[in-house]
């Protein structure tokens, strides 16, 4: 049974990764506000980088993926599949077991209305991505930002709303072979971000709630680039005060392909369900 809430909630955390994709490509130039320092032209670099990545981000996705870690000092481990469409929005998750590949957990997004559907316990949640809480289903006593996890998730690098230029930090690595790594650090009045940054790349983003102090931080890996088309591979997640460790690994990747919308949104559930509204 216990083994049976892990992996049922991790379905749950696992749709957080693909759930709210509008703003990836919104225009990042009319969302910041420069300060002027004496990095402003490096800062202009770097967020020009992290336009062009998001703007990229693939328009469908098909893939498996296999995720694994520790929640509420539990260690998992399961596989899925995901099917994904930019526009119009839809997308099912299938998590499955990883030992003997039975369905945990279906996740269906029809634009903001989402349906989980838990087979061996015959319940169907019904929610909205608007409004959802992560803690509903996770029990995880913080807030986490849906919209940072789906972004990167969809191989896009997420700012925070309304951000200003707080300091850009140059480094050169004189060991030799190793990359140079710089830092973009962006500030609102709720959150610092830092985005380290190895050969003009983003590899690792770090959070800091200022009121709190509540650290969130995420590591990106094995970056692809097919056809134009900006993805990681692998994907770090770690909220130093829970503990919660989730890392996401992403395998058969099949961008931009044709998506049969019908078809991907149908899934069996019997008359007996029980069906629970969540907002």
């Amino acid at each position: 049974m216990q083994r049976r809430l892990i992996t049922s909630s991790l379905g749950i955390f696992i749709f957080t990764f693909f759930s709210v994709i509008s703003t990836c490509s919104r225009n990042i130039e009319n969302n910041r506000d420069y300060n002027k320092t004496p990095n402003d032209e490096k800062a202009r670099f770097f967020i020009n980088k992290i336009a062009e990545i998001n703007n990229h981000s693939p328009d469908t996705l098909s893939a498996n993926f296999i995720i694994n870690g520790t929640i509420n000092d539990k260690k998992f481990k399961s596989t899925g599949r995901i099917l994904y469409s930019k526009n119009p929005k839809r997308m099912m998750i299938t998590l499955l077991d990883a030992i003997f590949q039975s369905t945990l957990t279906n996740i269906l997004q029809e634009e903001d209305i989402l349906r989980i559907y838990y087979p061996l316990d015959k319940k169907l949640y019904i929610d909205n991505i608007q409004k959802i809480d992560l803690r509903d289903y996770l029990k995880i006593d913080t807030n986490i930002d849906l919209i940072l996890l789906s972004q990167l998730a969809m191989g896009a690098i997420p700012l925070i709303e309304n951000y200003s230029i707080k300091r850009v930090i140059l480094t050169k690595n004189t060991n030799v072979g190793e990359e140079d790594t710089n830092f973009l650090i962006i500030e609102n009045e709720q959150y610092y971000e830092t985005i380290s940054f190895k050969n003009e790349v983003p590899d690792k983003i770090l959070r800091v709630d200022r009121k709190t102090n509540e650290k969130i931080e995420f590591y990106l890996y094995d970056r692809i680039n097919v056809k134009n088309t900006h993805f990681y591979k692998r994907i770090g997640f770690v909220h130093l005060g829970s503990g919660c460790r989730v890392t996401l690994r992403f395998k058969d990747l099949k961008f931009n392909i044709p998506v049969d919308i019908d078809t991907m949104m149908i899934i069996d559930i019997p008359r007996d369900a029980e069906i629970i509204y969540m907002r």
